[in-house]
């Protein structure tokens, strides 16, 4: 039987993500409750007491019903399992395969579950056999690399790009910083949110809140770039842990989102991957469906990676608003896309 765990619990929780298959930094306790107002976090035990499965699920309403859905500002969400140690491919398969089904079973009673699993987790049989619907997504990822041979890779626009952006950088006597203050990047990330409009989905205490527990971890870290006069023209966030590290969101001051200062952005994304890679993690761009933003995270040259979403609804009224949802987004559609 599956086991609820207490607040004072966690700490073990957080350990066992760190070695789970598909384990994030979006799946600790302490980023979800610095997210979310309820966190539950059910594991399974093995013979020896320590956990061998586990979900951590925000609880809240959407489309009328109790669902489990990632707070905002969470890449990934999900149940986890400990990775077999059986000998073979396939005894190790089949292990993990059937602790996902036994974690999966002892799921608490909600009325939607919505997961976005990590590319580490691809063996979505499980979900499948269970009702799920799964749907796939993409993100872009860059391996551990010296930086001459994945710039390599990039389009020969965004190499263009990225030595212009030195170039503007030098001409307003710019520099590349690190920041502690959430309160800026959040300024700018808001004013870039509305003028594209779409939500950043929560308040600036929340957020501090959050990127005070990320600071107290050393899991992430803010980057903007500041001209001469000492102002801010754009900023980036960056968080990880053990495997990879995460692009989460960018934010550019209005009046330089049109001419050459635009492309100063391209020089945070560039120090970021860096970094990453001194950290000898792998640097993901964290996906996105829309044409424009896919077309650039693309032009970096990184790998495509699919990640998956699981989706169960066991209501009808909120089966029905989901599909309306689906249906209206995508399939009701009547010309197809043209990329370039």
């Amino acid at each position: 039987m599956a086991e609820k765990m207490k607040e004072e619990q966690y700490a073990e929780w957080d350990a066992f993500v760190d070695e789970a298959k598909g384990g994030t930094v979006f799946h600790r306790s302490w980023h979800l409750r610095a997210l979310a107002r309820q966190v539950e976090i059910h594991v399974l035990r093995g013979p020896d007491g320590k956990i061998e499965a586990g979900m951590a699920l925000t609880p809240m309403r959407f489309l009328g019903t109790r669902a489990a859905r990632r707070p905002v500002w969470t890449a990934y969400n999900g149940p986890l399992i400990r990775p077999s140690r059986k000998g073979s491919p396939a005894d190790r398969a089949s292990d993990e395969k059937n602790l996902m089904l036994r974690l999966l079973a002892e799921s608490p009673a909600l009325g939607m579950y919505d997961y976005i699993l990590p590319p580490e987790y691809a063996d979505v049989m499980p979900f499948l056999w269970n009702g799920f619907d799964i749907l796939v997504g993409y993100t872009y990822q860059i391996p551990p690399a010296p930086p001459d041979e994945w710039r390599a890779a990039m389009s020969s626009g965004h190499r263009r790009d990225l030595r212009k952006a030195g170039e503007v950088l030098a001409s307003i006597n710019g520099t590349i910083e690190t920041v502690d203050d959430f309160t800026t990047s959040y300024s700018l990330i808001g004013d870039t949110a509305e003028s594209k409009q779409f939500e950043v989905r929560a308040g600036l205490q929340t957020l501090t809140g959050w990127w005070e527990a990320i600071r107290v971890h050393a899991a992430g870290t803010l980057y903007v770039v500041r001209q001469g006069d000492g102002r801010v023209v754009c900023t980036t966030v960056l968080v990880w842990d053990g495997r990879c590290a995460y692009y989460l969101a960018s934010g550019i001051r209005a009046d330089a989102r049109r001419g050459s200062l635009n492309l100063l952005s391209r020089l945070l994304i560039d120090r970021m991957i860096r970094d990453t890679h001194e950290r000898g993690l792998a640097f993901d761009f964290e996906g996105s469906v829309l044409p424009g933003v896919e077309r650039f995270f693309r032009g970096w040259g990184g790998r495509c990676v699919p990640k998956y979403r699981a989706v169960k609804i066991r209501t009808s009224w909120s089966f029905a608003a989901w599909s309306l949802h689906r249906w209206w987004t995508g399939h009701h559609k009547t010309t197809w896309f043209r990329d370039e």
